[in-house]
């Protein structure tokens, strides 16, 4: 893993708009095949559900980066980046709406029996998150508005994901 000088350059770079897109390496790998020798163990590890609640809490959250920073490197800039803009990264006339909605008062800690990933584990297990995604079991929000138009303190929308045209497949 990195120092903590290096992962503190990292957010400084990403605030400054040095960093086009920020993606996971997501692999479902079962906690059992990382165990033992490291050159024998499986590679990746359970990171894509996790990747934007990260981003929120210690980027906007605790750093102040702006929600739409955000959204530019985990889903503008990789829509374009794959050729998928403006179908996809933005939400506008015509393209699909695929967007999030988060409390950012939600705290919660990040617990591997509440993600949907089938490794049953996460390497960020027990992390204090200082927002909650809003999913229709844990009830939305009132209100929601992006961060440069907020008609509340407390939400805001934000556009992560590029979902509509993708078929997700689970394996184990």
């Amino acid at each position: 893993m990195r120092t903590p000088e290096d992962r503190e350059a990292l957010w400084e770079a990403l605030e400054a708009g040095e960093i086009d897109a920020i993606g996971s390496d997501h692999n479902h790998r079962f906690k059992e095949k990382k165990l033992g020798d490291v050159w024998k163990a499986a590679s990746g590890f359970p990171g894509m559900e996790t990747l934007l609640p990260l981003l929120v809490s210690e980027g906007h959250v605790k750093r102040g980066i702006p929600l739409e920073r955000i959204m530019e490197v985990t889903s503008t800039g990789p829509a374009r980046i794959f050729g998928l803009y403006p179908r996809k990264g933005v939400i506008a006339v015509g393209s699909d709406a695929d967007f999030a909605v988060v409390d950012l008062n939600g705290k919660h800690t990040l617990r591997a029996e509440g993600l949907h990933s089938m490794a049953g584990y996460s390497p960020h297990e027990g992390w204090e998150l200082s927002c909650r995604w809003c999913t229709p079991s844990s009830g939305a929000p009132r209100s929601c508005a992006t961060e440069s138009s907020r008609r509340s303190t407390d939400t805001a929308c934000i556009c992560p994901h590029q979902q509509r045209g993708f078929e997700r497949r689970c394996m184990r």
